[in-house]
Formats: structure tokens, sequence, C-alpha cells
């Protein structure tokens, strides 16, 4: 063995290592090194525990002001429909049917109201030539609906529609003889019985009744005719009718006209005719 000076330090000559100091010291330094991570870790470990803590408590807070804002808008809701609830009832009693005029089993009466004005039926003024046409126009009207809250009506219309001398005539009826006339074949058979002229005067006035063209259009002229001839001459044939129709026309229109020709004219296709052929006639004559 080699003897060393005795300020030397000893150091592993073998392999040239750190000294013993140098190790002790790295040992500290790594235990100072340890505890601060270990501090460091803890620290974060609270923070982090904190904030979970607080995290919680703020979800918490909005947890419960939600329900809170739930509980309101809940109360509000149940409040409107409280509100609502009494006028849909009451709007549901008005649609329910009244017993006194509700359909049964046993009664048969419509609890639907209709109403006819005159507006629609037209008047009667007690001229007899105007009757068969006021009839007629009823008639239509009457067999436009069924069921007998319809003819009720129907039968209102008549009574308010009476003008003039029919209004003095009908003011006169006893009340038996009004309720009488309870049906409109009633209404019917009095307003011929007073009304209905002489067949022979029907008759001239159907056989003269010309189309007027500066006052009414041709299918207006068709109708009023056909009426006419209906009640001077109650079995007369179609082609008879076509026939007479077309004979009051301006002879432009009858040259033109293929209904009074046909071996089986019809009324309706003559009317077609009729409404085209006034076209070119107004347009012709300005």
């Amino acid at each position: 063995m080699s003897n060393t000076p005795s300020g030397s330090v000893l150091r592993n000559t073998r392999t040239g290592g750190p000294t013993i100091e140098e190790f002790r010291a790295l040992e500290s330094a790594s235990a100072t090194l340890s505890d601060r991570v270990d501090a460091l870790g803890s620290q974060q470990r609270a923070e982090v525990g904190d904030l979970r803590d607080r995290i919680q408590a703020v979800a918490t807070a909005q947890e419960d002001r939600f329900g809170r804002l739930e509980s309101r808008l809940e109360a509000f809701l149940d409040s409107i429909k409280a509100k609502q609830e009494p006028a849909s009832s009451s709007a549901a009693s008005t649609d329910l049917p009244n017993p006194a005029t509700s359909p049964s089993s046993g009664s048969g009466v419509s609890a639907k109201v209709y109403t006819v004005k005159t507006e629609d039926t037209g008047t009667f003024d007690g001229t007899p030539e105007n009757l068969e046409l006021f009839l007629a126009r009823v008639q239509a009207i009457r067999f436009a609906e069924t069921g007998a809250g319809w003819d009720r009506a129907v039968l209102r219309a008549i009574t308010l529609a009476l003008r003039g001398r029919a209004a003095i005539w009908h003011s006169t009826l006893t009340d038996k003889q009004r309720a009488g006339l309870c049906r409109i074949d009633s209404w019917f058979e009095a307003l011929r019985e007073n009304f209905s002229p002489q067949s022979t005067v029907v008759r001239q006035q159907a056989r003269d009744r010309t189309w007027d063209p500066d006052h009414e259009d041709i299918l207006g002229f068709v109708f009023a005719k056909i009426a006419l001839l209906k009640v001077g001459f109650r079995n007369m044939s179609e082609e008879d009718v076509v026939q007479e129709i077309a004979d009051r026309l301006p002879v432009d229109i009858q040259m033109l006209l293929r209904q009074p020709r046909e071996r089986q004219p019809s009324l309706v296709r003559l009317r077609e005719e009729l409404r085209i052929q006034e076209v070119f006639w107004r347009a012709r004559h300005n």
C-alpha cells in the first residue's frame, strides 16, 4: 500500500467516483427535492379539493335556483290552466244542444236554426202574373235543404215576402186560417186560390213575352217565358217550349240555333246555345 498525504480527500482510486461527502450531499439534495415534490403535490391536491368543493357548492346553488324557478313556472302554468278551465267549460256548455230543441229518438226536432231572407225568395205583391214565378223560386229554395228546420225557415220567409195586396190578404185571415198555413203546400194552395191569373190572360202573356235585351239577359227571358208557359199551358211538351222560346228571339239568333231543329230538343242544351249566341249578338249590335 502506498502512503497518501494527510490533507488529501479519500477517493475510490479504483473507480474514480464521488467521495463520501459528495454522496451525502446528493442524498441530502434528493431528500430535499422529494420533500418539496411531496409538499407541492399536497398543495395541489388541497387546491384541487378546494376547487372541487367550490364547484360542488356552485352546482348545488344553481340546482336549488333552477328548482325554485321550476316551481314558480309550474305554479304560473297551473294558475293559467285554472283560469282557462271555467271559460272552456262555459263555452262547452253553450255548444251543448238545448234539450228543448235537440233531436231525440221520439221528437225528431232539429236543433239547427236556419234563416231564409226575402232577398233569396223575392217578394210577391199580389200581382197574379207574378205568382208562379214567386212560387217557383220558393219551391227551388225549399228543395235546397232537407229537414223540418229548413221548412220552418221557408214558411217564415213566405210570410215576410208578402207585399201590397198579398200582405193585406194575409192580414185579413182568421187565426184558424193562419194556423192552417203550417205547410208549404198549404201556402201554395192558398196563394193560387186567391191570386192565380185567368188562364187566357196568362196564355196570351206567355205568347207575347219576348226578349228585351236592354233590360235583361237572355237567360232571364228564357226562365220567365218558361214559367208563363207552364202556368198557361200545363201540358205543353218540352219540344213545344223550346220552339216557343226560339220563335220570340231575334232572327239572327234563331238562324244559328240547333236545338229547335233536333228530333228531341232539350231546354238545357238550348240555354247553353243561347248563352254563347248572346255574347256574339251583343258584340255585333253593340
